[in-house]
């Protein structure tokens, strides 16, 4: 009924557990070497039933296309080598196309991601919808963008955020782990900033690296997940600095091109900038749950005014700030109840 695919580059420490957890959910299983240094493909081979060649490229998403005409049945799963399918998970999914695969064309599950050995349950990670992963022939191709996900022609369902369903995803096992990640990833990143015709720019850079920050630690309460949440921020924000500050690699910044230094005068306008991007991302932040604004004429003797008093009734019995703006043809009065 699937085709299993999982992508992988030297991953002989994940490889057969992850084989383990998703072959009884698929009925053909396909690993797909991207120019393997490691044992990984040896110890993979006898237990998948084909192995796949792509070289190995920046821009890895994309090399999972080549699966697609390969594959025997109509719905493919990909996964990587770092992620692990739970039997509950594997069971709702094969339940799902059996019994309504006709109305979709592709499943969406969410990701359990570990950093440095703990499961992030804030910083924006979980539920860590990402792209779908199960998906039907026909309707989908992977983006040739790092980390462009899965172009999707055709309708999405989602997995419950579930805990004990998330896929499992090893995704970092420690910093240095992050540390190696984090060169070829922000290489990539910046050389499609570069084609794009970005220039590097200080102030661009720090509004990348605050943005993270502040959605990271305090849209998304990190500090919930300890010490661990406070160091992923960091990297988060270290990680978009980066790829703009990799720029300079390419010849693009103002000073190269013989324009004005991009630089802060001192670090006085330095904090200075960042205080006012953090500011601007607060701002335009609100707070839930919202108020209420009734515009209503409220004291005229009309149909309309009745029916306002109606609705100011039974509003104040939310929990919610209701202001209510009396409008007639006289004057228009604010009131906060």
């Amino acid at each position: 009924m699937i085709t299993g695919v999982i992508l992988t580059h030297n991953e002989q420490a994940n490889i057969v557990e992850c084989i383990e957890h998703l072959r009884p959910h698929v009925s053909e299983l396909f690993l797909l070497d991207t120019d393997i240094t490691d044992k990984t493909v040896e110890l993979a081979r006898p237990l998948v039933d084909r192995v796949l060649m792509h070289p190995h490229v920046p821009n890895f998403d994309s090399a999972r296309n080549i699966a697609i005409p390969e594959a025997r049945n109509e719905w493919l799963w990909f996964v990587d080598a770092d992620e692990y399918v739970p039997k509950i998970t594997g069971d709702l999914v094969n339940q799902w196309i059996r019994e309504r695969g006709e109305t979709f064309e592709a499943i969406n599950i969410p990701f359990k991601s570990y950093f440095c050995g703990q499961w992030m349950q804030h910083c924006g990670w979980w539920p860590g919808y990402t792209c779908a992963r199960v998906l039907k022939r026909g309707h989908f191709k992977f983006s040739a963008t790092l980390h462009g996900g899965v172009e999707l022609n055709g309708r999405e369902v989602r997995a419950p955020a579930n805990a004990h369903a998330g896929i499992e995803h090893r995704s970092f096992r420690d910093l240095q782990h992050w540390i190696e990640k984090f060169n070829r990833y922000t290489s990539t990143e910046s050389l499609q900033l570069a084609n794009r015709g970005i220039m590097y720019d200080w102030r661009g850079a720090l509004r990348f690296m605050v943005h993270d920050l502040w959605e990271h630690y305090e849209k998304f309460n990190a500090h919930l997940d300890g010490e661990r949440g406070w160091i992923l921020t960091w990297c988060a924000g270290l990680y978009r600095w980066m790829s703009v500050a990799k720029l300079i690699d390419h010849g693009l910044s103002e000073e190269q091109l013989g324009g004005a230094s991009s630089v802060p005068a001192d670090l006085d306008e330095f904090v200075a900038a960042l205080k006012e991007e953090l500011a601007c991302f607060r701002k335009y932040d609100p707070t839930f749950p919202l108020g209420i604004v009734l515009r209503a004429p409220v004291w005229d003797a009309t149909q309309a005014s009745q029916e306002a008093r109606q609705w100011i009734r039974q509003l104040a019995y939310e929990s919610r700030t209701i202001v209510v703006e009396s409008l007639n043809r006289y004057r228009l009065n604010r009131k906060r109840h």
